[in-house]
């Protein structure tokens, strides 16, 4: 009877110190959930506050002019058959194109962490505007033009209005960036 006394008390204590583990994992895991989110979304305030729309318009043109000039500067052509071998990474140097593109998401937003996490669904968005741009090119491919990945102009372009309307959706969907609405003075 002792015996059976002291093994339930020992089987308490045994759930006692897993329930206490259990505890310390989850907080743990509460607390690296919630660093992760902060990295992509902006937890109830925005990053950064604008005067109006048009000061916000002139503040992400100016990040969208520093992606331009980059991309005019880092992007090389490539041959119809290099691209559908190597991909975007024939065309641009994948780690700085990312640095690139947080750094025109930070010159918006002023944050470098949520422009961080942004920079790699851009990415994914840009690599999938050219991979878009190439089997088109494959179905309605004409000999009379060069390919869209040896034109460097159209490249850029494919590669900027995507980024343009992806970017611009995610800072307002994130609530990362607002404005005072100068209507309501009126």
């Amino acid at each position: 009877m002792i015996q059976t006394a002291a093994l339930g008390m020992t089987c308490q204590d045994a759930f006692n110190v897993f329930s206490q583990n259990e505890t310390l994992r989850l907080q743990s895991r509460v607390y690296e959930l919630e660093s992760r989110l902060a990295k992509y979304e902006p937890v109830q305030e925005p990053l950064r506050q604008f005067e109006n729309h048009d000061h916000y318009g002139r503040v992400r043109e100016h990040g969208f002019e520093y992606l331009r000039d980059w991309l005019d500067n880092n992007v090389k052509t490539c041959r119809f058959w290099q691209f559908d071998f190597n991909d975007i990474d024939e065309i641009v140097r994948r780690h700085e194109f990312l640095a690139a593109i947080e750094h025109c998401v930070f010159i918006i937003t002023g944050c470098k962490k949520f422009a961080d996490g942004l920079s790699d669904r851009c990415f994914y968005v840009a690599r999938g505007a050219c991979q878009a741009a190439h089997y088109v090119s494959l179905e309605t491919q004409d000999a009379s033009k060069e390919p869209w990945c040896e034109d460097k102009i159209l490249v850029i372009q494919i590669i900027m209005i995507s980024l343009h309307d992806f970017i611009s959706e995610q800072l307002i969907d994130a609530g990362a960036v607002d404005w005072h609405d100068d209507s309501i003075d009126d």
